[in-house]
């Protein structure tokens, strides 16, 4: 059996000044004051980590749990309607998150046993489709409606993992579809080393891009059947 962190622990991982850092270098809360960006992003962990399925009012009870009010700074009596939440997500500086992923990853990375460390990169692509009344852009994915117009856009995540998610991208152009261009886009960003090796499907079967990454000493496994 693996040892259990309790929720506590993994947000003691993050320090109170490196929020207030980022929120500062970042200026997350310049037009906001009831909630911010630090708040939200307690929101969200202990979302992730205590609830099977977050929401904003699943974040608006959390004003109501005496833990998640002492741990983020809460003070006695606020409330944060989910209407509320949901407009500071829709407006939020999203720089501020980018930096604490990347600070929570490596944080995180470094907490991991020897024996759980990976040389291996692991490289893929999934989309996320959206009725086109609530995502205006995007690609187009599927049939068209009555109309002629199209009834979805799509956005696709290409990530690499390593035991954590340590890259992401986003691709909102219709020629990233095609899993040969995004797959190869990130890769280019991959650490040329013997002992990192990027492991990817199928997906991407353009033997020049192959060829490229080779020739730029990027070592790989992938299959072509």
């Amino acid at each position: 059996m693996k040892a259990q962190v309790p929720v506590q622990g993994i947000l003691n991982f993050i320090p109170e000044e490196k929020l207030d850092f980022f929120a500062e270098e970042t200026k997350v809360d310049w037009n906001s004051k009831k909630l911010t960006g630090k708040e939200l992003f307690n929101l969200c962990i202990y979302g992730v980590l205590s609830q099977n399925r977050a929401s904003s009012r699943v974040f608006e009870s959390f004003y109501d749990n005496y833990f998640f009010c002492k741990h983020a700074g809460i003070p006695e009596g606020k409330r944060v309607s989910h209407s509320s939440i949901c407009e500071r997500v829709g407006n939020i500086q999203v720089s501020f998150f980018e930096k604490l992923y990347r600070y929570t990853v490596k944080t995180f990375k470094n907490k991991l046993s020897e024996k759980d460390k990976t040389t291996l990169c692991l490289y893929d692509s999934t989309i996320t489709s959206l009725s086109s009344l609530l995502l205006n852009f995007g690609m187009s994915n599927g049939q068209k409606n009555r109309k002629g117009q199209q009834g979805k856009h799509s956005i696709k995540f290409t990530i690499g993992f390593n035991g954590l998610p340590f890259e992401v991208k986003f691709h909102k152009e219709q020629k990233m579809i095609s899993e040969n261009l995004a797959l190869s886009d990130i890769l280019q960003d991959h650490v040329p080393n013997k002992e990192d090796i990027a492991v990817f499907d199928r997906g991407m079967q353009d033997r020049r891009t192959m060829k490229t990454l080779s020739d730029t000493g990027k070592y790989f496994v992938t299959r072509n059947l």
